[in-house]
């Protein structure tokens, strides 16, 4: 299988920053969690507060994503 061409090459990077943190003596959890996803293309940000919205964020973003570049290869070119 040969690799992909430059134009059909799509890219998508994500930083994730994941922080537990120990809650004090009165809290239940003895957890805290703290996440941040930034989308490095866009600069867009995201504050997670449970670890389970990182796999339901970051699947939404790519489908946006895909979406806009389904449609940027669907508008010709101008001449």
């Amino acid at each position: 299988m040969a690799p992909p061409s430059q134009s059909q090459l799509r890219v998508a990077s994500f930083l994730i920053r994941l922080r537990w943190e120990e809650a004090n003596q009165q809290c239940e959890s003895p957890l805290s969690f703290h996440g941040e996803i930034e989308h490095i293309q866009s600069g867009e940000r995201w504050i997670l507060q449970d670890l389970s919205d990182l796999s339901s964020l970051l699947q939404t973003k790519v489908a946006q994503i895909r979406n806009l570049q389904d449609d940027d290869d669907a508008v010709p070119p101008t001449p």
